[in-house]
């Protein structure tokens, strides 16, 4: 029997429910479309380097906390595997 453990980290959304912070403003400083962010907010993948974008800008607006792929839950699209070593 496998356990899989419970992934306790916020999501996008759980942090835009507790702090309200504004998805246009977010978008802007992210340089990314605001759709991003709402994606992001649906648990679509993104990929990693717009994640890191969006929860950077999201450190910088809300100040205090550094947000990264490590606190916070982001759906991550899968990576290409091909022409990597293993």
């Amino acid at each position: 029997m496998t356990t899989r453990l419970l992934d306790l980290r916020p999501r996008l959304i759980d942090l835009w429910n507790k702090r309200r912070f504004r998805s246009d403003t977010l978008a802007e400083k992210a340089e990314v479309p605001e759709s991003t962010i709402l994606a992001m907010f649906r648990d679509e993948a993104v990929e990693r380097a717009i994640a890191e974008k969006v929860l950077a800008a999201l450190s910088g607006m809300l100040g205090g906390k550094k947000y990264t792929l490590e606190t916070v839950k982001v759906e991550l699209e899968k990576e290409a595997t091909y022409g990597k070593p293993k």
